[in-house]
């Protein structure tokens, strides 16, 4: 049980297209890169006991996530989530994740970025959700 830990002290970053810069204010961020897997039918007249047979499909998919942030309008984070946004091109990500021992777990991969909404409430600070898409497979490294 000593091992697990929170995500506090996480650190998220993307490529403008290829520059790392850290988006500043993450208040949730749910998930690690995940996919997901089609299923192919190998179901045929003489599949025993009458019950449908799979295999799992050679090709995945990454999944898409939510990250959301307090956001400045205009700072380095919002130019970066509305370049990525608005050239759909594939960029580069870094996780930082800081474990029980003081040292951290690194996640680095590709995404595309799929929406970005900001929000301008009357009488609280404003937010950003940035909508990723994970895009080909994940490293995952001990860090430092």
């Amino acid at each position: 049980m000593a091992d697990e830990y929170t995500g506090f002290g996480s650190t998220f970053s993307i490529g403008n297209p290829v520059t790392l810069i850290e988006l500043a204010n993450i208040d949730e961020w749910p998930n690690l890169p995940s996919f997901t897997r089609d299923l192919l039918d190998t179901t045929n007249f003489k599949t025993v006991g009458g019950f449908m047979t799979y295999i799992g499909s050679p090709l995945k998919d990454g999944a898409e996530d939510d990250l959301v942030m307090k956001i400045a309008i205009g700072s380095a984070s919002d130019l970066a989530c509305r370049a990525a946004m608005a050239d759909g091109d594939q960029r580069p990500y870094k996780m930082v994740l800081p474990l029980a021992d003081d040292s951290t777990w690194e996640v680095t991969g590709n995404l595309i970025v799929r929406n970005y909404v900001r929000t301008n409430p009357k009488a609280d600070l404003r937010m950003a959700t940035l909508t990723v898409k994970w895009s080909g497979v994940a490293t995952e490294v001990a860090g430092v």
